[in-house]
């Protein structure tokens, strides 16, 4: 079992004030994390690939196997919305 922290964003619309001196009709950021935690007690890089032992008994997960593999990579992103 595991719970993951898949995705998270949080977007702030810029007041109308702000937009009209920038010589915009609106403005908005966006910030955004993906991959950002897991809870789990797998010790391994990610607990939804199998171990190699398991591939051997035949509880295949489409023949992945947690050898010299590597979990989703964390990522950040920010996003600016212009409106002209």
């Amino acid at each position: 079992d595991f719970t993951k922290l898949r995705e998270i964003s949080a977007s702030y619309t810029l007041p109308q004030r702000v937009s009209s001196r920038l010589g915009l009709r609106s403005s908005a950021i966006t910030l955004a994390g993906r991959n950002l935690a897991t809870w789990s007690p797998y010790r391994g890089n990610d607990p939804e690939i199998q171990t190699a032992q398991q591939a051997a008994q035949g509880n295949t997960n489409f023949g992945a196997i947690d050898f010299l593999s590597q979990a989703p990579f964390r990522q950040f992103v920010a996003r600016l919305d212009l409106g002209f």
